[in-house]
């Protein structure tokens, strides 16, 4: 097994690759993970027996985002059910029991970003995926800014700051065999804007399964937005990142339909240069296609 840890500001994630081969265990804390029960006793609610082996898993690590079962990663498999400990609240799209701490961390630690919804934002009171209008004194969706139509009414303004829109040309990808990888870098530090947000594009196109694997997140301390980057698998929202955070997906990466498209929609906000002008600020994605 390959273990991969991503760590940007406060928020850092482990990947497990497993090859179906037995799991190397490093730590203390990791050893605790598992008991010495006889496998006979190995059994429900206290224990959970992972499938086709002798290995025997606290109940507690059943569901919690992360592979103890090497063979076959059972014990993170058909989680809808699986109830979660006292203190940990259920990922929506997964199943997977995070703890209560982690909700509003500005990390997303749910695969679908569910523990960072409605939160309330750092900044002026409004909520992560909210926009903060200075002169009307309001919050509005992020969605609802650079759209064409103005939403932070307010009397005697002479600007509407959610339409202050700097906005990049969109800019397609072709993956094909000659070309089959493409790495995307936004590097925003010490980036210097006059319009409160600039907004971009990116398309990714091939006839292959195209795979997507986030290299680089930092667009806010802690922070679940407001900037961020929305990627889309045809009109389907496929992921968000966010904050210093790198999303918990199981392989590390997200995979496109055969011949489907990823669409990479980006909006930074200028708010963020009011927090520390010397910290990195940007992502960076890597996309592939495998050989056929």
């Amino acid at each position: 097994a390959v273990v991969s840890t991503q760590s940007t500001g406060m928020c850092s994630k482990t990947t497990l690759f497993v090859f179906l081969v037995f799991l190397s265990v490093e730590g203390a804390a990791r050893v605790k993970r598992y008991s010495a029960v006889p496998i006979h006793l190995c059994r429900a609610p206290q224990y959970y027996n992972c499938a086709q082996t002798l290995d025997c898993i606290h109940s507690q690590y059943r569901c919690d985002g992360t592979i103890d079962c090497p063979l076959f990663a059972d014990d993170e498999a058909d989680c809808g059910a699986w109830p979660c400990p006292e203190g940990a609240v259920k990922c929506s799209t997964t199943g997977q029991c995070i703890p209560q701490s982690l909700v509003c961390n500005g990390c997303e630690d749910c695969p679908a970003g569910d523990d960072e919804r409605n939160c309330t934002s750092h900044y002026q009171g409004c909520r992560g995926n909210q926009f903060y209008c200075h002169l009307a004194d309001t919050c509005i969706p992020v969605a609802r800014t650079c759209d064409g139509a103005p939403d932070c009414a307010c009397q005697n303004c002479t600007q509407t700051e959610d339409e202050d829109c700097l906005k990049h040309d969109h800019v397609d990808i072709y993956l094909s065999e000659d070309e089959p990888l493409y790495n995307l870098t936004v590097n925003l530090t010490g980036y210097q804007q006059d319009a409160r947000i600039r907004a971009q594009d990116w398309t990714v196109h091939s006839d292959q399964v195209v795979y997507l694997r986030p290299t680089v997140v930092s667009l806010g301390e802690a922070r679940c937005g407001p900037s961020t980057v929305w990627i889309y698998e045809g009109d389907q929202e496929a992921a968000i990142l966010c904050g210093d955070t790198f999303p918990p997906w199981r392989r590390g990466y997200i995979a496109s339909q055969p011949g489907s498209s990823f669409r990479i929609h980006f909006k930074y906000f200028k708010d963020l240069d009011d927090e520390q002008e010397d910290m990195f600020k940007g992502f960076s994605l890597t996309v592939w296609q495998l050989p056929e």
